[in-house]
């Protein structure tokens, strides 16, 4: 009863022959991954990663004598890591956490007018006149 590894890979993918019982045997694809990149894709699913990006940039922040002497780019860095993570991680961009926060919805407070979903905007001007990629057409 052994783990066998096939000859062939299949990229970051390997084939592995497992023997079941003395007439059985099971053929299977797995993926291998590095610790290296286990821990980049658990970092950045997890949060790890922004949270740890916009410490970084607010510690410099601080560390400068008046905070208006920070680089534009700095300030902007450090909201964005923030809006990150409220979206993606906490999942704050939702109608309910949106209402309990106290936002106003345009569909309560004009029900008269008539909306427009993306997907009949995309039918309607969007697919049905695409633009180029390029100037020149290709």
């Amino acid at each position: 009863m052994g783990v066998f590894e096939a000859i062939r890979r299949h990229g970051r993918y390997h084939g592995f022959l497992y023997q079941l019982n003395l007439e059985a045997y099971h053929w299977d694809i797995a993926q291998r991954v590095a610790g290296e990149d286990f821990e980049s894709k658990k970092t950045r699913m997890t949060g790890e990663d922004l949270l740890r990006r916009g410490k970084e940039v607010t510690a410099k922040i601080v560390a400068l004598h008046d905070p208006k002497e920070a680089d534009f780019t700095m300030h902007v860095y450090q909201s964005f890591t923030e809006y990150q993570y409220s979206i993606h991680i906490h999942g704050n961009n939702t109608v309910a956490n949106a209402k309990a926060a106290g936002a106003l919805d345009a569909r309560e407070l004009y029900p008269n007018v008539e909306m427009t979903s993306l997907k009949e905007f995309a039918n309607k001007g969007f697919y049905a006149n695409p633009l180029p990629l390029y100037d020149d057409g290709y």
